[in-house]
């Protein structure tokens, strides 16, 4: 069995590696600017306050990135790092409450599937974050099914979980909740205490960058839409993704028959695995539940922001497939074919369920996997390329607090606010336009260049980015 689980670990890690170079994206260009520039000691107050994220992420990237480079192979192998621990955590949790064969399946399901696979890829937070809630939900199930002394543990990881990801707070609040309910107040406290640490010591930091959030859902115009709104959309999407990875295609019609056949599939093995298991069911529903309710006063419902429940699913999921061997399912088959042949149809259930059904989930995980590891229009935006497209000697007009990404690829061109033009007296004769989120800022551009004499020659894409090509004549007269 030891063996099985190291070829399963090697493989996830090699699958992880694939087109791991691709381009950065925002965020983290973002996260590869604050590592490399500012100094680690200042982090927390020369960058957090106009960030929404606690800032020990990026004290660790600065650590990481000090020592092993700002490639982008560098920046993300901690992604790919803590995506492989959290595997073995929800193996050591697969142990404490289903058998072996049960918690390696689980285990296979969260290390391949598609959307864990995206994001064990990314140099952001929430690999780090599903690491660390997964850690407190093993050393929490062996302090209340085992009663295991493990305060240390369960607090030090809860400690870690805040202070890496604010969104923590609602799986901690639900494993909280269960206790108190139980009364089991060793646990309560092993999870308040940290917990309240936690936001003490980030307190005055969160004041801030509520501040910071509130005026930027003013100032930006289309921004709670990018948050994530408390709306039905939002709710499918996260179970979809959940099920089908960071995937979408046209026609549309044809990605939500596709991922909502699947999500039923899916959905149906979590429903019977939550018959089973209360505890996972509980963990499972409830986060997702508080921040629904939080969403309709702060957007937060976008789906990478709980990763962390995949680990919860997993485990449910391969329950639930090894729940088709009890009497029920057997009852529901007799029924729907009316056989009088008890024992047969046992084995032909038990059989399928056994061996068929965990390597057909597994194959159609893997196949949304490939498709987004070896199918570059599924990657994330080209910054890379679009960087090497540039001619040095011609400005670039972008909305500059979202320009990480082309600082990070090329550090000689000419950055001007795209915002400003309507106040230039002189444009250059050729400009390059990069339209990038000027829809989220609702700020139409094309007009005002338009009102200067600009016209647009070309535009190219370079995968959810476009570079556009403008003559603006050698001055823009005002009248």
């Amino acid at each position: 069995m030891k063996n099985k689980l190291l070829v399963i670990f090697l493989i996830a890690f090699l699958l992880r590696l694939i087109n791991l170079d691709q381009s950065l994206w925002l965020d983290e260009a973002v996260v590869a600017k604050v590592a490399r520039t500012i100094p680690l000691l200042q982090i927390s107050y020369r960058f957090s306050p106009g960030d929404f994220h606690p800032p020990f992420y990026y004290l660790f990237m600065s650590i990481w990135a000090h020592i092993f480079g700002y490639s982008e192979i560098a920046l993300r192998m901690p992604s790919v790092i803590f995506s492989l621990l959290t595997g073995f955590m929800v193996y050591k949790i697969g142990l404490l409450i289903f058998e072996r064969k049960t918690a390696m399946w689980a285990t296979v399901f969260f290390l391949f599937n598609p959307l864990i696979i995206y994001y064990s890829q990314e140099a952001r937070m929430y690999m780090a974050a599903t690491f660390f809630l997964s850690s407190t939900l093993y050393f929490f199930i062996k302090m209340v099914k085992y009663k295991h002394i493990s305060f240390i543990y369960l607090s030090l990881f809860t400690l870690l979980s805040v202070l890496t990801f604010y969104g923590s707070i609602f799986f901690i609040g639900a494993l909280l909740l269960y206790v108190i309910i139980k009364k089991q107040q060793k646990i309560v406290f092993a999870l308040l205490i940290p917990l309240l640490f936690s936001l003490l010591l980030l307190s005055p930091l969160l004041y801030y960058q509520l501040q910071t959030a509130k005026n930027g859902l003013i100032e930006v115009k289309n921004w709670s839409l990018v948050l994530g709104k408390a709306n039905i959309k939002n709710m499918l999407l996260i179970l979809i993704k959940f099920t089908s990875g960071r995937l979408s295609w046209s026609p549309k019609l044809i990605y939500y028959v596709v991922t909502g056949f699947w999500l039923l599939v899916v959905g149906l093995f979590v429903f019977l695995g939550m018959k089973k298991e209360k505890l996972l069911s509980y963990l499972f529903i409830l986060p997702l539940l508080f921040a629904c309710i939080i969403s309709f006063f702060i957007p937060m419902l976008q789906y990478f922001r709980f990763l962390f429940l995949i680990p919860v699913m997993s485990l449910l999921l391969a329950n639930g497939i090894f729940y088709l061997n009890s009497s029920v399912m057997l009852n529901l088959f007799q029924h729907l074919f009316r056989s009088r042949n008890t024992w047969n149809l046992s084995s032909s259930v038990n059989k399928f369920g056994m061996t068929h059904l965990p390597c057909i989930v597994l194959l159609i995980f893997i196949i949304f996997s490939f498709v987004y590891l070896l199918n570059p229009s599924f990657h994330r935006e080209d910054w890379k390329s679009l960087s090497r497209s540039l001619d040095s000697h011609i400005p670039v007009y972008m909305i500059l607090p979202s320009s990480d990404p082309l600082i990070y690829y090329r550090k000689d061109v000419v950055l001007k606010e795209i915002r400003m033009v309507s106040q230039m007296k002189q444009i250059e004769k050729s400009i390059y336009v990069i339209p990038y989120v000027t829809e989220i800022y609702g700020y139409r551009y094309k007009s005002e260049l338009e009102k200067k004499g600009c016209f647009e020659k070309k535009t190219t894409s370079f995968r959810e980015l476009f570079l556009e090509e403008w003559s603006c004549g050698y001055v823009a007269m005002i009248k």
